[in-house]
């Protein structure tokens, strides 16, 4: 096992590993009742899903060899957040929450995922001044 790498999840594969994370990573828990497939995969279609319409996002996975260890989506919803202000969320297998030490399996994970959502907010501010 090598250490913690974080790739941007824009293919069908990446994809459908980011939707199946937390399937594999709550599996077991009681308490965790799993979204549809579906419901997910039309959540990140850019293209259809009218909310990237004013938004836009970009997912990540974070990976320990190829093992996926934790999920990320950044999100800018240009009509909820000015120029100047910008938000990140974990989608986890319920919705979108805050970032949490349990969406991932590596506790290394979280912090290096962080960095690269906010280089990624950076860049889409850099981009809309």
């Amino acid at each position: 096992m090598g250490g913690v790498t974080v790739i941007g999840a824009e293919d069908g594969q990446t994809l459908r590993q980011f939707i199946e994370f937390p399937y594999r990573h709550y599996k077991g828990d009681p308490y965790w009742v799993p979204p549809l497939r579906i419901a997910q995969k039309d959540l990140l279609n850019k293209k259809k899903h009218p909310f990237y319409a004013h938004a836009e996002m970009q997912t990540f996975l974070a990976l320990d060899g190829s093992e996926v260890v934790g999920r990320i989506a950044a999100i800018l919803d240009r009509n909820q957040f000015r120029r100047s202000r910008v938000a990140c969320c974990v989608l986890r297998g319920t919705g979108s929450e805050r970032a949490a030490p349990r969406s991932c399996a590596d506790r290394s994970a979280p912090p290096l995922i962080m960095n690269v959502v906010c280089w990624w907010m950076a860049s889409i501010r850099a981009r809309s001044s």
